[in-house]
């Protein structure tokens, strides 16, 4: 039998080892995982999953219009009238005092501390992506992810300068 735990940081209130072993179990059923077979499985309170999950809907669709909110915040653009390229509105940032927020890239800019801010926490995202890259390496055991691997430190090296 295999051994189950949350990935570092994660933690959704169950067991790690149910939780991986009902996952690993749905998989070999139907040979694929998708978000709707296993809110499926989920939905039953006998399941190590369903206290991982929001089951009041109000709740949970007050989640949804967040996520959807930053959604739309990513997506919105302003066309520079001396530029050519569409440039983000938003800057996705966070501090301990305001938590994850979105701040106007036209005052991130005109303001070194909130760019510092900015820039660690891209180079927090993208030594998360570091981090899945080098478990698909890992799990892959080849050099078919060098490249991206590369490229992500090279991004991050530019960043933390």
């Amino acid at each position: 039998m295999s051994e189950y735990k949350w990935r570092k940081g994660r933690s959704h209130g169950a067991n790690a080892q149910a939780v991986g072993e009902e996952l690993a179990a749905l998989s070999a059923e139907s040979g694929t995982l998708t978000p709707d077979t296993v809110l499926d499985r989920a939905s039953s309170p006998a399941s190590a999953m369903h206290k991982c999950f929001e089951w009041d809907d109000s709740k949970a669709a007050q989640h949804h219009r967040r996520w959807q909110a930053r959604t739309l915040v990513r997506a919105i653009q302003v066309v520079p009238k001396k530029k050519a390229e569409p440039q983000p509105m938003f800057v996705h940032t966070s501090s301990d005092d305001a938590g994850p927020h979105y701040m106007a890239a036209s005052v991130i800019v005109t303001r070194p501390d909130l760019l510092d801010m900015a820039k660690r926490h891209a180079v927090s995202h993208l030594r998360s992506a570091k981090q899945r890259v080098e478990e698909l390496k890992h799990l892959a055991d080849s050099g078919e992810y060098d490249e991206a691997f590369t490229l992500i430190e090279s991004a991050e090296g530019k960043l933390s300068a």
